[in-house]
């Protein structure tokens, strides 16, 4: 019988089995992957960027933001890239985002499981936890072939977004039989679908630009970075901040909107004076509508905003009505993009919504049973892009390991 049982061996299990361990606690971890850590590789297309220098009101999200920044508050991002430097990883920050100085996932991994043998934290892999019952003062998981028990269980099992690195929720209905509740999870970080078929002809066009998210007719959220098109959705970080918010009103069938300023460093009276001084230009002459504006914005993008506007991109730009021209000038400032729905938990980064944190005190312990731990992704609590997930999966990790 084990001191702790945790669940999962993503960042917040790894962490958690590390610090649970050095605390003086015996310590089994239980992962349903071959390897510890599957997910961790592949985030920040394999750099890892674990934690920022930044954090504001927006970093973490959910029913309950406050309930992360409390965490964060006693294990912060220096707390962090300070426990790491600790273990022997150097760091390297660029533009506030922090990589491990070798700029490789694979040395978070490897950092973690070395400590992991240090302490002697027994480790289980390609076991798959269905279920958790009390048994006494402890409980009892039942795996596949044999059942754990231990004395206090932490369950770090991850949400549903990228379920090829393991987490699928299957451990959801155990929690449910506890008393646990779930906030309705969506996929956040993630692309959103578009409902114009035509726009595929963008596919592979990329754009910096300023976006806001309409929900309901009203704007809710605004982003500025580079955006993809795709065959049939749009993506970017831009696009992924505010997917999470898309997820919601597209499940509570509240119409999704997003709406492009396509030359963002520009006011909209600037915009139509840059189109009116090409069209009617000295150097116009015989050109066509498309040859006066080549260079203003990407040939594709720019052919499909002159059709837009009504403007056969081979119309002599001597006949171009002021019509025209104000309607083109305004499409370049308010291409409104009507979304259908967010892409699904596979090509997810995060998921938002989980285990309801009401029910959860502050050490990541449950409210409705003692000795039983949360820590990261299964959690109400998601982050924006840039390292957030990842800091919360550790801070929550780290707290929950800190049990007595």
């Amino acid at each position: 019988m084990s001191d702790v049982i945790i669940i999962g061996g993503g960042a917040a299990g790894l962490m958690s089995a590390a610090v649970s361990a050095r605390n003086g606690n015996e310590v089994t971890l239980i992962d349903s992957n071959a390897k510890l850590g599957r997910k961790i590789y592949a985030t920040g297309n394999g750099r890892c960027n674990f934690t920022n220098l930044s954090f504001d009101s927006d970093c973490f999200r959910g029913s309950s933001p406050e309930f992360a920044y409390r965490a964060f508050r006693k294990f912060n991002n220096y707390r962090l890239i300070d426990f790491f430097e600790e273990l022997g990883m150097l760091h390297r920050e660029i533009n506030g985002y922090v990589y491990p100085n070798s700029e490789q996932a694979s040395s978070v991994v490897e950092i973690l499981l070395a400590e992991l043998r240090r302490l002697s934290v027994r480790t289980v892999t390609d076991e798959k936890i269905s279920d958790i019952k009390r048994k006494g003062d402890g409980f009892l998981c039942a795996g596949a072939d044999r059942s754990y028990e231990a004395s206090n269980v932490i369950v770090a099992a991850g949400g549903l977004a990228s379920p090829v690195h393991g987490s699928d929720g299957s451990i959801y209905e155990a929690c449910r039989r506890l008393g646990h509740s779930f906030v309705t999870q969506v996929p956040a970080l993630v692309n959103l679908k578009f409902k114009d078929k035509k726009l595929s002809s963008l596919a592979g066009v990329r754009l910096r630009c300023g976006l806001r998210l309409f929900i309901d007719g009203e704007p809710l959220y605004s982003e500025n970075g580079e955006i993809i098109f795709n065959k049939d959705n749009i993506s970017g970080i831009p696009v992924m901040q505010i997917s999470r918010f898309a997820s919601y009103a597209v499940l509570e069938k509240k119409p999704v909107s997003v709406h492009i300023d396509i030359l963002d460093s520009y006011t909209q009276d600037e915009v139509y004076g840059l189109i009116r001084e090409r069209i009617y230009g000295v150097y116009s002459g015989k050109k066509t509508a498309y040859e006066t504006l080549t260079g203003l914005i990407n040939g594709r993008l720019l052919d499909y905003m002159l059709k837009s506007a009504g403007i056969n991109p081979e119309k002599p730009a001597s006949r171009i009505k002021p019509s025209e021209l104000n309607m083109l000038s305004r499409l370049f400032k308010d291409f409104v993009i009507e979304i259908k729905c967010p892409g699904d938990f596979s090509s997810a980064q995060v998921t938002a919504g989980g285990i309801n944190t009401a029910e959860i005190n502050d050490t990541m312990e449950s409210k409705l049973i003692s000795g039983l731990y949360f820590a990261g992704e299964i959690l109400d609590i998601d982050g924006a892009c840039g390292g957030y997930n990842l800091q919360w999966a550790f801070t929550s990790g780290y707290i929950a390991g800190m049990l007595k």
